[in-house]
């Protein structure tokens, strides 16, 4: 025992020495572990970006975004309390009987309702006022990306008014960005089959929190080498859509005759479309555009001529022929879109004369504004009214109206006279 404590005065130098080991080599040894882990926690932490805060609208996830992680807030007022199953039930019955004209006549009139910026109540006001002669609405609401990805706001105070005044509301699906329609964004997401069911499976996530009866499918600027890549999406949509009672609508470009090729529209096989379709909306418009010469939005004879070619592949029960509510004002310094409410502001503000071609069935007029002419070629109530003859005389379904908020008064009576 003496001697070990004869080291005894040793002994704080010991430890101290030991503690100073214990400092440096410990460490070392454990780094490797602390390393791995705090690389994990920065992986972990780093891919997936916070939770957007609420309310907030649907911002697409910088990968895959899963179906159970879409949202979709309310723009123009509070989100409403989820609702009972019982009225989601009632709603999916509304749904099937709404495949025939909810009003119980002979024609099916479909609105589309947009927001083109905050606060816009142009299509809400248009509802609530001339509701009673639609049968639906699509909201032109949601956007697409090339892998199925979907972002964009619900107008609940909209599809709200619709089922309240007896309207089926749609949701419409596009891939317009920055001021065009996306041809990358159709391409990357109809030639891949998962890409395409992601989509699927987000949109009826959408549809059936959000209280819509059925999807608008409006993809534009779609390759012509993924002709049959559109007609699978449809086909797929109604697969899905179709047991929960819900529909299928499609938007397409006018043609009067195949070019399978074609820039355009030859990706669509009107034949092929018409087979799943519960409703096809043939936009009869933009025969003259913003990014060509000035001319008729939608001429009778043209119009004519893509019905025609129509009823040769479509059944004409499910045709709606689109119609405009809208015109160009063509000048050298560009082209802007008007409506009804801008023409008439034009007419009064430079004292412009109307005029009407009996070779197009369509009003125009010219003005001037700083020495610099303008030539202006739109639809009204009464070129409207024309083209409503031609959905009597080839027996369609009824109508599509592009867009809710920019035809005038007379519009609607027109409506209530050749269509109701």
């Amino acid at each position: 025992m003496k001697k070990y404590l004869a080291y005894l005065p040793c002994l704080p130098y010991l430890l101290a020495i030991v503690l100073l080991l214990s400092v440096i080599v410990v460490p070392s040894m454990a780094s490797p572990l602390l390393q791995e882990n705090q690389l994990r926690a920065r992986n972990l932490m780093s891919p997936e970006p916070e939770p957007p805060p609420e309310p907030a609208a649907l911002a697409p996830e910088p990968e895959i975004l899963p179906p159970e992680e879409v949202e979709v807030e309310a723009e123009t007022e509070p989100q409403p309390e989820p609702e009972p199953e019982a009225e989601k039930e009632e709603k999916k019955v509304k749904a099937k009987a709404n495949r025939q004209s909810s009003r119980g006549s002979k024609y099916h009139i479909l609105g589309y309702y947009t927001v083109d910026y905050l606060g816009d109540r142009r299509s809400y006001n248009s509802l609530k006022s001339y509701g009673s002669h639609l049968d639906s609405i699509a909201t032109f609401s949601f956007l697409i990306d090339g892998r199925g990805n979907i972002s964009g706001s619900t107008p609940r105070d909209g599809v709200k008014l619709a089922w309240n005044k007896g309207v089926t509301p749609l949701a419409l699906l596009h891939n317009y960005r920055d001021g065009a329609f996306s041809y990358t964004d159709a391409h990357k997401l109809l030639s891949s089959k998962e890409n395409r069911r992601r989509l699927i499976n987000n949109m009826v996530k959408v549809l059936q929190r959000d209280g819509y009866a059925g999807v608008n499918i409006d993809i534009e600027d779609v390759p012509y080498y993924d002709r049959s890549n559109y007609t699978a999406l449809v086909r797929e949509f109604k697969a899905a859509l179709e047991p929960l009672g819900l529909l299928t609508v499609v938007s397409i470009p006018a043609k009067t005759w195949d070019a399978p090729q074609d820039g355009w529209s030859g990706a669509f096989d009107y034949a092929a479309i018409g087979k799943y379709a519960d409703l096809v909306q043939i936009m009869a418009y933009d025969e003259h555009w913003f990014g060509g010469p000035a001319g008729p939005v939608a001429s009778l004879p043209w119009v004519e001529q893509v019905v025609r070619y129509a009823v040769q592949q479509i059944p004409r029960e499910k045709i709606l022929l689109g119609i405009a509510t809208y015109g160009y004002d063509w000048s050298y310094y560009g082209t802007a879109a008007v409506t009804a409410r801008t023409v008439s502001s034009l007419i009064s503000n430079y004292g412009a004369t109307p005029q009407w071609s009996n070779k197009h069935s369509v009003p125009y007029f010219y003005y001037y504004r700083d020495v610099v002419r303008h030539e202006v070629w739109y639809e009204n109530a009464i070129s409207a009214r024309m083209k409503f003859d031609l959905v009597t005389k080839y027996k369609l379904k009824g109508i599509g109206i592009w867009n809710l908020g920019a035809e005038e008064a007379d519009f609607w009576q027109a409506v209530a006279a050749k269509l109701r």
